[in-house]
């Protein structure tokens, strides 16, 4: 149940951050849009070491991400620590 609120208080969050721009996206809408973003872990199979990347934001994805006071998420600064921080 937690996830389910944690979930729900971050779509609020979003829909505000939105609801600052002249045309807004719905907050689904911006979370499909955003959605496509995938962190990439690449390994040999049976094999304990891998290497880790996000992939590049689309240009929808970045304007939208710029619009509401995010786009330091997806700068390398951020991703690397992210990444040394991920599932290890």
């Amino acid at each position: 149940m937690s996830i389910c609120i944690l979930g729900y208080l971050l779509l609020n969050a979003l829909e505000e951050a939105l609801s600052t721009l002249d045309n807004p996206p719905s907050g689904p809408d911006a979370l499909s849009i955003l959605g496509h973003c995938r962190l990439n872990r690449i390994g040999l199979k049976g094999e304990d070491a891998y290497i880790e990347s996000i992939t590049e934001p689309a240009p929808e994805q970045f304007d939208l991400l710029n619009e509401i006071g995010l786009s330091y998420l997806v700068q390398d600064k951020f991703v690397s620590q992210l990444l040394v921080h991920s599932a290890r």
